[in-house]
């Protein structure tokens, strides 16, 4: 296991691991399975872990639901 990072770089890294794109950040490591383990167990460890998660998954949900909303106000517009 590598050395734990500063409570900023975890946050970062629980941010990114959330998201799902620490690959796509990350585009010098060889070994991207390893690389993800590697985030997941920072996240988890992380005291902003869970904050990161609940902040994301609620940015998800308005997301999706301003979609809906605008699907439904075009469809009932159309009509």
């Amino acid at each position: 296991m590598g050395r734990q990072p500063d409570e900023r770089t975890g946050a970062l890294i629980a941010l990114l691991s959330a998201l799902n794109v620490v690959p796509k950040v990350v585009t010098d490591a060889v070994d991207k399975r390893a690389l993800r383990k590697r985030a997941k167990e920072i996240a988890a460890s992380d005291w902003a872990a869970d904050a990161v998660k609940k902040a994301v998954a609620e940015m998800q949900a308005a997301v999706t639901t301003a979609v809906v909303v605008s699907a439904s106000a075009a469809a009932s517009s159309g009509s």
